[in-house]
C-alpha cells in the first residue's frame, strides 16, 4: 500500500512540476511541445513513417510470393497443410499414425498421459 502512494505522490509531483514550474519562459511541458512541433520533428516523424511503410511493403512483397503458391488455389485461405514441407509429417499423416512426428520416449508419453488422467 505504501509503495502504491509514493508511486502515485512521486507521479503527480512530476505532473505538476512539468506543468507548473517555469523553465525560462516556458514550463517544460511547454518545451516538449515546442520541440514536438517544430518542423525538425515534423520531418522526423514523416521520415520514419515513410521507411516503416516501405519496410512493410517490402516484408509484405516477400511473404506474399512465398505464400502465393501455397495459396493460390484456395481463395478463402483455408489452413490446409502444405504438401511440400516435412517429409516425415506427410507420410505419417498419409499412413493414418496418430503419432506426432518428434521422437518422443515412451517413458515420457508414459508419464503424461498418467498427469493427464489425473487430472480432476
Amino acid at each position: 500500500m505504501f509503495r502504491i502512494v509514493f508511486v502515485l505522490g512521486t507521479l503527480a509531483a512530476m505532473v505538476w512540476f512539468g506543468t507548473q514550474v517555469k523553465l525560462g519562459d516556458l514550463t517544460l511541458y511547454e518545451h516538449l511541445m515546442a520541440i514536438v512541433n517544430s518542423e525538425p520533428s515534423r520531418n522526423l516523424v514523416e521520415g520514419t513513417k515513410g521507411k516503416f511503410t516501405e519496410g512493410v511493403s517490402e516484408v509484405g512483397k516477400l511473404i506474399g510470393d512465398k505464400t502465393s503458391t501455397s495459396t493460390s488455389d484456395d481463395p478463402k485461405g483455408s489452413s490446409k497443410p502444405d504438401k511440400s514441407g516435412d517429409k516425415r509429417g506427410a507420410r505419417a499423416l498419409a499412413a493414418g499414425e496418430d503419432r506426432p512426428s518428434d521422437d518422443v520416449p515412451e517413458a515420457d508419453r508414459k508419464a503424461l498421459r498418467k498427469l493427464i488422467e489425473s487430472r480432476p
